[in-house]
């Protein structure tokens, strides 16, 4: 019978290195990456494209930290998957997928690694977000749409 991995932390030490890694992930990853997912989808137009470039360079940044962290781990902890490790590929899986392209993947090979290889245990992932494929081409933010003022009655409205 095989163990099944504490996902919060086998101990009370790596209860709290979970507990900080879900904490710095919410506080440094999600914003940013939500952020780009609102601004490529549409969600939020875009009033630029500096705007959205500064966020995914500083996105990028982050990750890059996490690549050094990776360095000679499978996981967040070491050898074993945690909260931590599911929570952080859940939030860069649209920024890997759609913002960057192969050649920064291929520069924080430790990252992308450990990202094949949370994604892919047990089908788990797979189930929930399909089958994960990393395009080549990068998104870019739609144009925000323009407002024209009609001047008969002076109401505005959207043209895309």
């Amino acid at each position: 019978m095989t163990k099944k991995p504490e996902l919060l932390g086998a101990d009370d030490v790596e209860k709290t290195i979970v507990d900080e890694y879900l904490n710095l992930i919410d506080l440094e990853i999600l914003p940013n990456s939500r952020a780009i997912t609102y601004l490529l989808t549409g969600r939020v137009p875009c009033e630029s494209q500096h705007k959205l470039n500064v966020i995914v360079t500083e996105l990028k940044k982050r990750l890059e930290h996490y690549n050094k962290v990776l360095d000679g781990r499978d996981f967040l902890l070491g050898s074993s998957i945690s909260l931590a490790d599911i929570q952080l590929a859940t939030h860069i899986t649209f920024f890997l997928s759609f913002v960057v392209n192969a050649q920064w993947r291929n520069k924080v090979l430790n990252l992308m690694n450990w990202f094949y290889r949370v994604t892919s245990l047990d089908g788990h992932y797979e189930s929930v977000f399909g089958k994960l494929k990393l395009n080549t081409k990068v998104l870019q933010a739609p144009k925000p749409p323009k407002v024209v003022k009609k001047k008969d009655d002076k109401k505005l409205s959207l043209i895309h």
